[in-house]
């Protein structure tokens, strides 16, 4: 029979269990003692009573702090324990809630288990960023140099503290104590253990785990964390956690592998990056966003689709992967970038908001892989349209969820086609024909720009197609076609 505490539709697993209260009988003082003895004494008592419960000091004094209704002393109750007393754990270092006296809520043999669905997407830059590099000032980045970073990243071998996570934009949004919270977590996943964490509140376990997740697209060998609950008389008094892993730690370890010479070729072309030289946010970004785009098939039923071994390793991806592969190489240069997920055309979708030279931009690389055909011609291209976009060109189509603060993208100088000098106001036919002309000229057959608004470009397709305009900036061609996006105003002419 299914428990019917037991949900399967997310991804947080809650395993309950129950410390039952024991009762010692205490000897009385005699008038004649000292008040140091007493203390001592008292002292001793107490922390009896908290191991033979299996528990700490600290939860002992919660508990009875709830008990005697006297919660609202309880940060200045503790503070009468000394320091060492604090930090004791309730017993050798075991874990009782696994234990053969352990037992559920809902009274059967099985434990009850809650799941919470993960999702991701994400807030506001730090100021700083560890991982943050100004390529050109420091000098080029060594091969050796940039594997061990690579490494360090993929592995999580450093140590977990607020200066090693302030580069991500999720953890910038939770106070000093969820931030405490996020570590704790990202700890557990990260060194394949089960700790406690410093929340009672599912809920705000749930909260911070998504915001995890979205910042770290390393982490593909996980789909959730499971929760313990220590409880004393139905009253919770610790949480522990730990992954709920897709493979082992040897599976997850070999695939790191294979992915860091992969990561380590990409990152040591990006123009700007490891080479010395000095390029602008907006030039590091299109790179990863056509390699992204010609180094992977959309396919829907490749394997692990849902994270970055499809990208760097397989090659055949979905939404979800090239998003997290995009996030996963622009957060390694220091560029803050959010994945974001919610619908797009009518379907579930993910794609980016990115922090390129100072502003937020929405970025779509998926939506970057186009095809046209014209007659026997068929062109694979990358296709601009979705890099650099404001909200209200991106929220045409596309639709957040909202499960994580997404920040507000209205700047337009990192628009593809504003950058490269694409975009028009009005019928600009002769610079149009001419970028035809250098097209055919450097061997290629395809060109691509952007207009601000219908009529303009219902001016442009009139003049160049209905008058044929077109064929006086190319040579021995007898005919082309155009694609037009009216969503973006766009439009693609294929020669």
């Amino acid at each position: 029979m299914q428990d019917p505490n037991r949900f399967d539709n997310g991804n947080i697993y809650n395993m309950d269990s129950h410390y039952k209260r024991r009762h010692r009988s205490g000897g009385g003082c005699g008038g004649c003692m000292s008040v140091v003895f007493i203390l001592i004494l008292a002292v001793l008592i107490f922390l009896g009573i908290a191991r033979y419960n299996y528990i700490s000091p600290m939860e002992l004094l919660r508990y009875y702090a709830e008990e005697l209704h006297l919660t609202e002393y309880y940060e200045s109750l503790k503070d009468y324990l000394p320091e060492d007393l604090r930090s004791l754990p309730g017993t050798d270092g075991s874990d009782k809630s696994r234990g053969d006296n352990a037992s559920s809520q809902n009274g059967s043999d099985e434990p009850s288990a809650q799941k919470v669905h993960g999702s991701g997407a994400s807030g506001k830059p730090s100021d700083s960023s560890e991982n943050s590099d100004s390529s050109g000032s420091n000098g080029a980045i060594s091969e050796d140099e940039l594997k061990d970073r690579i490494t360090n990243w993929l592995e999580g071998t450093g140590d977990i503290t607020d200066e090693s996570q302030s580069g991500y934009y999720c953890y910038n949004l939770l106070s000093d104590k969820e931030k405490g919270i996020y570590r704790e977590i990202l700890d557990a996943i990260t060194h394949w253990k089960e700790r406690d964490i410093s929340t009672l509140d599912t809920d705000e376990l749930n909260k911070i785990y998504n915001y995890v997740m979205a910042d770290h697209p390393e982490i593909f060998y996980t789909n959730g964390v499971h929760y313990t609950q220590k409880s004393i008389n139905n009253i919770v008094t610790s949480i522990s956690v730990k992954g709920q892993y897709t493979m082992s730690q040897e599976e997850a370890s070999q695939y790191q592998n294979a992915i860091l010479p992969a990561v380590q070729t990409i990152l040591a072309s990006v123009p700007g990056y490891a080479d010395g030289t000095t390029t602008d946010d907006f030039t590091k970004i299109k790179y990863l966003y056509d390699y992204i785009i010609n180094s992977t098939d959309y396919e829907a039923g490749a394997d692990e689709n849902q994270n970055i071994i499809s990208v760097f390793l397989n090659h055949r991806s979905v939404c979800n992967g090239y998003a997290k592969a995009m996030q996963y190489l622009s957060q390694f240069m220091g560029i803050p970038c959010l994945h974001v997920s919610g619908t797009a055309e009518g379907g579930p979708h993910a794609w980016n908001v990115i922090f390129m030279d100072g502003a937020w931009y929405q970025v779509d690389v998926t939506f970057g892989e186009s095809n046209v055909s014209s007659g026997n011609t068929n062109a694979s291209f990358i296709n601009y349209a979705y890099l650099g976009l404001t909200d209200k060109e991106m929220y045409v189509n596309h639709t957040i969820d909202n499960t994580i603060p997404v920040p507000s993208c209205t700047a337009t100088e990192d628009n593809y086609y504003i950058y490269t000098g694409t975009y028009f106001t009005d019928a600009d036919i002769d610079t149009i024909g001419r970028m035809a002309e250098e097209a055919q000229m450097s061997g290629k057959n395809v060109i691509q720009f952007k207009v601000s608004d219908a009529y303009t470009m219902t001016s442009i397709t009139d003049k160049l197609f209905n008058q044929h305009l077109i064929y006086n900036y190319l040579n021995n061609v007898n005919s082309c076609s155009y694609s037009m996006n009216v969503t973006q105003k766009t439009i693609v002419i294929l020669f």
